[in-house]
């Protein structure tokens, strides 16, 4: 990110954007879509699992599933899991 847009944006703004409007799949575009058709609900109401579950494909969300994981991402779910347990929310 260069210097200038982290000064109009934050990171947490940067990150929604970015969640928003990438293609988490063919034709599934933002958090919402993905988490509806995903797991059948609004993206407000994902679990704690679900969450990470789309978090650990963000390396490749068109080409990665968060139903079915293959190894490196079940890896990067297990990761996600246990740093956010320790995380603080603003």
């Amino acid at each position: 990110m260069s210097p200038i847009a982290g000064t109009i944006w934050g990171k947490r703004r940067t990150l929604e954007l970015y969640i928003n409007i990438i293609e988490w799949g063919e034709g599934i575009y933002g958090l919402q879509s993905a988490a509806r058709h995903y797991f059948k609900v609004n993206a407000a109401q994902l679990s704690r699992n679900q969450a990470a579950a789309l978090a650990a494909i963000l390396p490749n969300p068109r080409k990665l599933s968060p139903i079915h994981m293959v190894r490196s991402t079940k890896r990067r779910y297990e990761r996600i899991l246990r740093e956010s347990s320790s995380a603080k929310l603003p």
